[in-house]
């Protein structure tokens, strides 16, 4: 998946992406949105991100065992699946609240969202382990993703990647169509938070899904296309658009807008404070001529 003229781009929107998951966990609890439901729903898909994130990241850099990839392979795919399992959470989600008008689905279905999550990114993860999803290039110390004795279908590849990212793009697809048409209906600013996540999902992972369909079916790698260049770089932005997503959304610019005000209230109120204070000393404390002449 990775290629020399990609890297530098990838590692950027990894990095971007580590920041975002950093500042959606942080937003959420300084604002304490942690303590709703959507809030802990919103720090589990940053969690999954930042782990996969900075798995995809560390990567880059020089491997001195082969232990450390399959280390990094199963964080790797374990962010992957969770973060594809909080993102299709999120589409089940925006579908129960819209067919049955609640504003509490999220409550409801938080801890099986959990188990789902965490069972199926241990699940893969020890699956990656097991077929050697990654493996040491000796002659570079990295980590490449490792492809089957068969060139011309790479078994761990669809099993970890390909059939994951199918299916929860497919799920998500599905989610969309049949509630886009009833959406307009209700203004509920819940439904349209709901709805961004799944959409980022489809974004950054479909392409690359169905770049690697097309190699398990021909064995032909396109690497002439602008496409083998985006996908990496799209797989990576996924935290990063999913900090935009929620950094931007109406509720928190107005969280932040609101502090802002505050703290400019505070600041000013404490300088009057301060002159009225100082004012009042030399009122108070200044010595007539008569008693230091």
């Amino acid at each position: 998946m990775n290629t020399n003229d990609a890297i530098p781009l990838s590692t950027v929107f990894s990095v971007l992406s580590i920041i975002g998951c950093i500042f959606n966990t942080a937003t959420t609890i300084m604002f304490k949105i942690s303590k709703t439901a959507m809030g802990k729903m919103v720090i589990a898909l940053s969690i999954m991100d930042f782990i996969f994130s900075l798995s995809y990241l560390i990567i880059l850099f020089q491997i001195s065992h082969s232990f450390i990839c399959q280390i990094l392979s199963f964080f790797w795919t374990f962010g992957f699946l969770g973060s594809l399992s909080w993102s299709c959470s999120f589409a089940h989600c925006l579908y129960r609240s819209i067919k049955r008008v609640d504003d509490h689905t999220a409550d409801s279905f938080l801890r099986q969202y959990w188990v789902i999550s965490i069972t199926l990114g241990l699940v893969f993860a020890v699956l990656a382990i097991c077929m050697e999803f990654w493996t040491l290039k000796i002659e570079s110390h990295t980590c490449i993703h490792h492809v089957s004795t068969d060139p011309n279908f790479d078994w761990s590849g669809v099993i970890i990647f390909l059939i994951p990212a199918l299916l929860s793009s497919a799920f998500c697809c599905i989610s969309y169509i049949a509630v886009v048409k009833e959406l307009y209906h209700y203004r509920s600013e819940l439904f349209i938070e709901l709805l961004v996540y799944p959409l980022i999902l489809i974004i950054c992972d479909f392409p690359i899904a169905i770049r690697a369909l097309y190699f398990t079916i021909t064995g032909e790698r396109i690497a002439s296309s602008w496409l083998y260049y985006i996908c990496p770089i799209l797989l990576r932005s996924q935290g990063f658009f999913n900090a935009l997503a929620f950094g931007l959304s109406k509720r928190i610019v107005h969280q932040y807008k609101k502090m802002c005000r505050q703290n400019r209230y505070n600041q000013d109120k404490l300088e009057d404070s301060l002159l009225h204070s100082q004012k009042l000393g030399l009122e108070t404390t200044s010595l007539p001529k008569f008693v230091v002449s």
